[in-house]
């Protein structure tokens, strides 16, 4: 498993990478629409289940409309939404 999906996570930064590759060429709108960010939090395991659950259901009207083409609007684009969430310390290391 942790090699599929470190398969995965590689081939989303692949495409990132592209995109910002040609980011200057895309449209002022897709531009600025675009964003990166990163939030450091402390949280519990439980907590950090409860967080990804409210992402997938605040996600899922988008979904949806991958799934059945179902209210897209016309000039909708497809848009890769990465949402990581993992701990960044190891509370094994000694030191």
């Amino acid at each position: 498993m942790d090699f599929l999906n470190a398969v995965v996570a590689e081939r989303y930064f692949e495409q990132l990478l592209a995109w910002l590759g040609r980011r200057a060429e895309d449209e002022p709108e897709w531009q600025e629409a675009a964003h990166f960010g990163d939030t450091v939090v402390y949280v519990t395991a439980e907590e950090l289940t409860a967080l990804g659950t409210q992402l997938d259901e605040l996600l899922e009207t988008y979904s949806e409309r991958a799934r059945t083409g179902e209210g897209r609007p016309p000039d909708a684009r497809r848009v890769s939404f990465l949402h990581l969430a993992f701990p960044t310390d190891n509370p094994t290391a000694k030191g």
